[in-house]
This record gives C-alpha cells, sequence and structure tokens, in this order.
C-alpha cells in the first residue's frame, strides 16, 4: 500500500517507554509497508542504537542489518 505521506514528511510516534515495541513495530510495518525485521531495525536507530548494538540484540551481521536500514530509507 501508498503511504499517506509526502516525501519529506516525519512521523513522530510517542510511547510509553514501558510499553513493548511490537505495537510501535506493527505502526511502522503498516504505515511504511516495512517487514517487521525492517521495522524493528527502524525502531531502535529510532531510539539511538547503532549497527553494532542492533546486531548483537537481533543476532543479525551488521551487513544485513545495514541492507535492511537501505531498505527502510528507500521504502
Amino acid at each position: 500500500t501508498a503511504s499517506p505521506f509526502q516525501p519529506g514528511c516525519v512521523l513522530v510516534a510517542v510511547v510509553e517507554s514501558s510499553a513493548q515495541s511490537g505495537a510501535e513495530n506493527q505502526l511502522y510495518c503498516d504505515l511504511y509497508d516495512l517487514t517487521p525485521r525492517e521495522a524493528e531495525i527502524a525502531v531502535l536507530v529510532a531510539r539511538g542504537w547503532s549497527v553494532a548494538d542492533i546486531s548483537a540484540a537481533t543476532g543479525i551481521s551488521p551487513g544485513h542489518c545495514r541492507q535492511r536500514l537501505h531498505a527502510v530509507f528507500r521504502k
């Protein structure tokens, strides 16, 4: 599905810090047509995590993490 936002728009999501990221991930999947992994990585980057941090936490390689980030930015 096409995003309802124009290029250059910014989405700000405000969630409780104790809330699980599942709902946040699903929001990004729905709004930007991201895969669950892309949404997970996007949420972690938005929280200030580095590629190395994300790789360690998710068990994916830094290269795969970067590939998923490129896909997020393309979408």
